[in-house]
């Protein structure tokens, strides 16, 4: 039910976004935050000055949904502004395009844009399928998962660097 994607919450004051996937890449995490912060306030700031909300099919949302989980940065995505398929790339500068006020206000613009990069090129279903082609298994992708998780916590590796210089907490836990 889409209602359970993103939806207010109903004991605070917020906004609960359920539709993510876990994140193996601390940066890919920031990514996604910074991204849905810019969303939620861009979505606000539309309400509050009165612009019309573009109405979607349940069914529609659904077939975008799939598409974007089956095949993410990989391939092409419904473009939500122009309701057609679009190489992914293209799909989400236009998003950071229209997100663009809020992620500057909030001083994100040049994180999200080098985040995202990030996201594009190197991403855990690219990782994950070429694991998987390395060892021919499952199992190989479950080892290159504990091998980046254990490297996360390396204070050597520049993921940590950006989770701390992001205060997302200490190099430990």
């Amino acid at each position: 039910m889409l209602y359970f994607d993103a939806r207010l919450s109903a004991g605070q004051p917020t906004v609960e976004v359920r539709i993510c996937d876990v994140c193996t890449d601390p940066a890919v995490s920031i990514a996604l935050a910074v991204l849905v912060r810019a969303l939620v306030e861009t979505a606000a700031r539309d309400w509050r000055d009165g612009r019309p909300v573009p109405r979607w099919r349940a069914e529609a949302l659904r077939v975008a949904q799939w598409r974007a989980s089956r095949y993410a940065m990989s391939d092409s995505l419904v473009d939500p502004v122009l309701r057609e398929l679009r190489p992914a790339r293209e799909v989400l500068a236009g998003l950071i395009e229209t997100v663009g006020p809020a992620l500057s206000d909030a001083g994100d613009a040049d994180r999200a844009a080098a985040l995202l990069e990030h996201v594009v090129s190197d991403n855990g279903a690219t990782r994950q399928r070429a694991a998987f082609e390395r060892g021919g298994g499952v199992e190989a992708v479950v080892d290159d998962l504990i091998e980046r998780t254990e490297q996360s916590w390396d204070p050597g590796d520049p993921a940590h660097d950006t989770v701390q210089r992001e205060g997302l907490g200490s190099a430990h836990g």
